[in-house]
């Protein structure tokens, strides 16, 4: 996580240089499709208890927008406890969604059909477990 966070600070300043505009924040999409009950463990509470402090503690105010998608019903339950660790201004930037039909329209105005990949509705390369969407990221500085 922390690397991810770390590579994240690096496409900024690579966007910055690039479009001559400070970019400092990032927009985060989780797809929760298919989460089970039986996944909500303890292990997994404390864990993601762990990274929202450590997010809230070395990353401030680094997210513009999260946006999770493909919410299965058992979602609320989980988002109520997650969000007692969020501070309110952080949760305020996490939009919700069930379904295509919610996120879809949300995700092509807020990140643009050409930016979005194909497979959450937009026209950019689908994303894959086989090819990480830090990749160019990574090669640049030498991670791959």
């Amino acid at each position: 996580h922390v690397w991810e966070q770390e590579a994240c600070g690096r496409l900024c300043e690579r966007q910055s240089k690039k479009h001559q505009q400070t970019v400092e924040t990032i927009t985060g999409l989780i797809d929760v499709k298919d989460m089970q009950l039986s996944q909500i463990t303890r292990d997994f509470l404390n864990l993601t208890k762990m990274l929202a402090e450590i997010d809230q503690k070395q990353y401030p105010e680094t997210l513009g927008r999260m946006f999770i998608i493909n919410v299965p019903s058992i979602f609320p339950f989980v988002w109520r406890m997650v969000k007692g660790w969020i501070d309110p201004a952080t949760a305020a930037k996490i939009s919700i969604f069930a379904g295509p039909s919610e996120y879809e329209p949300v995700l092509k105005e807020f990140v643009g059909v050409d930016n979005l990949p194909s497979n959450y509705g937009g026209n950019a390369p689908p994303l894959s477990i086989a090819i990480h969407p830090y990749q160019e990221v990574m090669r640049d500085y030498g991670d791959l």
